[in-house]
């Protein structure tokens, strides 16, 4: 239980993004390919928790974000450890990533080149109120 003027903080981050084109080959196997396999609460993080109840004073969070520089493999690793792409692997037998990796080759061709990926982070920040001392 967070205690009168305490922080609570939820954070997360959004789809990596990388090229409009890269990106667009990404969304395409977060929706469309292994979408189905999301578990149901990954609509928290698409919403970036707005949708839940927070009765906190809201504090800003700023502009953050990770990023990394990245070859094609790495990349593809990265997606790969994705909760859905493995309930995909465990659902039909078969390994989403090589039609992913199909998809970005000609987006990425030179395998051994490094592109800056950014994760976007959010956050819901907020500070429990302090107790109000009643009136003697």
């Amino acid at each position: 239980m967070l205690k009168p003027g305490g922080v609570l903080a939820a954070w997360s981050y959004d789809l990596v993004h990388v090229t409009p084109a890269i990106d667009a080959v990404t969304e395409w196997l977060y929706t469309e390919r292994v979408g189905r396999y999301w578990p149901a609460g990954r609509r928290h993080v698409e919403t970036r928790y707005r949708e839940l109840p927070f009765p906190f004073e809201e504090l800003p969070f700023g502009d953050w974000a990770i990023e990394a520089e990245l070859d094609r493999a790495a990349f593809v690793g990265y997606v790969g450890t994705w909760s859905a792409v493995g309930r995909a692997r465990a659902v039909e037998g078969r390994d989403p990533l090589p039609e992913f990796e199909a998809r970005l080759a000609p987006l990425w061709p030179d395998p051994a080149d490094r592109k800056r990926a950014v994760w976007p982070l959010f956050a819901r920040i907020g500070r429990k109120p302090a107790e109000r001392s009643s009136p003697l």
